[in-house]
């Protein structure tokens, strides 16, 4: 399977752990995750970091798995007129 993905992109992966569980509604996870994204710094192990700690609070009772990446910028050149 393939996806194109924008320019400076970044994509994320995660077990459902991190946004859900007995106590968290996963509506909530979710809602948290895109807040947290929409102001992420650039620093991917920072936005992990802040991911973590919003929706981590304590110990975790289910298994979590967290990948943050950045697809690269493209190496095209723009034309220009």
């Amino acid at each position: 399977m393939e996806f194109e993905l924008p320019e400076e992109s970044r994509p994320v992966l995660h077990t459902d752990g991190l946004v859900a569980g007995r106590t968290r509604d996963v509506g909530r996870g979710l809602a948290t995750l895109h807040d947290v994204l929409a102001s992420a710094p650039d620093s991917l192990e920072e936005t992990c970091d802040r991911l973590l700690a919003a929706l981590l609070p304590g110990r975790p009772a289910d298994d979590v798995a967290l990948l943050v990446a950045r697809s690269p910028e493209s190496s095209t050149p723009s034309a220009r007129a």
